[in-house]
């Protein structure tokens, strides 16, 4: 006997979305390291209003910028693998999965444009010094500590290149 399934498989088909995330994914936990309330004002310090279209919610865009280059994908790559990835979406901020396109990919050539080398040094200071342990959660320095090792002496190096002609007997 033949069983003709219904081809309207997408209706049928059970999806993780029911449940919850997974709280050991790698977004999840990546989403947690990084500034966002400080990235976003420094984020609307370099974006001007009056210069274009409205601006993109920042941490839509730079998380978008993150995944790029954490995946190294193309500009539409990223687009796509966001609107595929709903871990990826949750580290965009979005309130839900959403199937539309998060923004077009030639915003990425716009906000590199606005956005230079300077700008992202900064955004990597940020980062790290909001991840850095404060200085009071480290032990305190006692008097039995060994004292830090110093560096004492000399050392000579030859860094000298002589070419050699060397000739090769072949057997």
């Amino acid at each position: 006997m033949v069983v003709n399934k219904p081809q309207n498989q997408g209706v049928l088909f059970e999806s993780p979305f029911d449940q919850e995330l997974d709280p050991e994914n790698r977004w999840i936990k990546f989403s947690v390291l990084i500034p966002w309330d400080k990235l976003s004002s420094f984020y609307h310090r370099y974006m001007d209003s009056r210069m274009g279209a409205s601006i993109k919610d920042a941490r839509l865009v730079l998380g978008a910028l993150i995944i790029k280059h954490q995946e190294n994908l193309s500009d539409e790559g990223t687009i796509e693998a966001i609107q595929e990835n709903l871990y990826m979406q949750y580290f965009l901020g979005l309130p839900s999965f959403k199937r539309d396109a998060v923004f077009a990919p030639s915003l990425f050539v716009e906000i590199r444009k606005r956005l230079g080398i300077d700008y992202w040094s900064a955004v990597n200071e940020i980062i790290i010094k909001h991840n850095q342990p404060s200085s009071r959660y480290l032990p305190e320095k006692t008097d039995s500590d060994p004292p830090p090792a110093e560096n004492s002496g000399t050392i000579n190096i030859d860094a000298t290149v002589v070419e050699q002609d060397i000739q090769y007997l072949l057997i």
